[in-house]
C-alpha cells in the first residue's frame, strides 16, 4: 500500500484508526490515523489493490472499534452498514 505516496507493508498497530477488512478474500489493509499535531482537517491517502479469485458478494467491515460509548466500541457505526461495513460485489 502507498499512505500519502510512501510504499509501506505495514503500519504500527497502536496508529490504525481503522482498517479495511474483507475476511473472505484475506485482506486486511490497516488505516493509518493522522497524527495529533496535524492541521485541522488534515487526512492521509492510502491506495492499495487486491485481486478477487472470483465473481460473488464478500462483506468488507472495520475491525477497529471507534464507536465511543459503547460496549468495547463495537455498537453504532460499527454497526451500520455502509458506514463502517458493506458489501463488495464483483460481477464475472
Amino acid at each position: 500500500m502507498t499512505v500519502n505516496g510512501k510504499t509501506m507493508s505495514s503500519i504500527d498497530p497502536t496508529t490504525a484508526a481503522h482498517s479495511f477488512a474483507v475476511p473472505g478474500l484475506g485482506v486486511n489493509v490497516p488505516l493509518l490515523g493522522v497524527d495529533d499535531n496535524a492541521p485541522a482537517g488534515a487526512t492521509n491517502t492510502v491506495v492499495f489493490s487486491f485481486k478477487v479469485p472470483a465473481s460473488g458478494i464478500f462483506h468488507w467491515q472495520c475491525f477497529v472499534p471507534c464507536a465511543a460509548g459503547t460496549l468495547y466500541g463495537l455498537g453504532g457505526p460499527m454497526q451500520t452498514l455502509g458506514f463502517m461495513d458493506g458489501q463488495i460485489e464483483v460481477g464475472s
